[in-house]
């Protein structure tokens, strides 16, 4: 994925200060080539329009006033073998360790939460986004507020699903 990050030059113009691949990505393998990229944090309220940068804190760890944009993609669930739950939440362990502690296995695959407030957007693709009681399927263009709560993304289609969007960590 290309990221192209804009800022002002030395002569006060706008230019593009950075053009390239996502600094933070990580894929899982055993989850089906599930990919997980920040692709810039700021705290919040930020000073300037200018603020931020490059992801310091890693995926899955979100202190309060925090803010970060992220894009991922959910691969169809026929790319996942949950015969062995072991080894994928030992491949999440060592490559988003973060993300450990935010998952209940018990109240279903892939359920998890986190004290933030994220602006979902599906760019391609459909997914399933799960909750404790209910369920809603999307497709591009659709977005979701998720608001802190239980939830997990599901993909039953052939293809893959991209969703972007940003993170806002709750101060309490």
């Amino acid at each position: 994925m290309r990221r192209v990050v804009t800022g002002l030059g030395p002569d006060g113009r706008s230019q593009i200060v950075s053009d390239g691949p996502a600094p933070q990505s990580v894929v899982l393998e055993r989850l089906g080539g599930a990919t997980f990229e920040t692709l810039w944090q700021v705290t919040t309220p930020p000073e300037s329009a200018s603020a931020g940068g490059e992801p310091a804190i890693p995926l899955f760890r979100f202190p309060p006033g925090l803010a970060g944009f992220f894009r991922s993609v959910i691969p169809p669930d026929s790319l996942v073998d949950r015969s062995d739950m072991n080894a994928i939440y030992e491949e999440m362990r060592r490559k988003l360790p973060d993300l450990i502690p935010l998952v209940d296995p018990g109240r279903g695959p892939g359920m998890h939460k986190h004290a933030t407030i994220d602006f979902v957007v599906v760019v391609s693709g459909r997914v399933r986004l799960v909750l404790e009681d209910g369920e809603a399927d999307l497709e591009a263009g659709d977005t979701v507020v998720q608001r802190g709560t239980w939830h997990a993304w599901r993909n039953p289609w052939d293809e893959p699903c991209v969703i972007a969007g940003a993170i806002l960590a709750a101060v309490g």
